[in-house]
C-alpha cells in the first residue's frame, strides 16, 4: 500500500469529512499535506490511546503494533500504527 492509499483508508475508517483531493492553481494537490499519520506523530499517538494499540519490538528491531489479534511489523512506527488499524478494520468488517 503507498502512502496515500494509506491515508485514504484512515479517513475512511476514522470518519474524516475532508476532500480526498482538492485542485488549485498548482494543479492537483492530495489532502495528505494537511493531515498524514503516516507523519503526523501526535495524531498516531491519539490512535494508540484510542485504539489501545500494543507496541512491541521483533528481533530485528522493527516496531510491532497489534490490535487484539491483528499483528503488523514495520520499521516506521506511524506505518505500523495505520496499517494495524486498517488490518483490523478489515477483519472486523470483511
Amino acid at each position: 500500500m503507498n502512502d496515500l492509499e494509506i491515508c485514504n483508508r484512515i479517513a475512511e475508517i476514522e470518519g474524516w469529512k475532508l476532500p480526498l483531493k482538492a485542485y488549485g492553481s498548482f494543479g492537483e494537490v492530495s489532502w495528505i499535506i494537511h493531515k498524514n499519520p503516516l507523519t503526523d506523530d501526535a495524531l498516531c499517538f491519539g490512535f494508540i490511546v484510542k485504539d489501545k494499540i500494543e507496541i512491541e519490538f521483533d528481533s530485528d528491531l522493527n516496531f510491532v503494533c497489534a490490535i487484539d489479534n491483528v499483528w503488523v511489523n514495520n520499521e516506521n512506527l506511524n506505518r505500523a500504527i495505520c496499517m494495524v488499524k486498517i488490518k483490523t478494520h478489515e477483519a472486523k468488517n470483511g
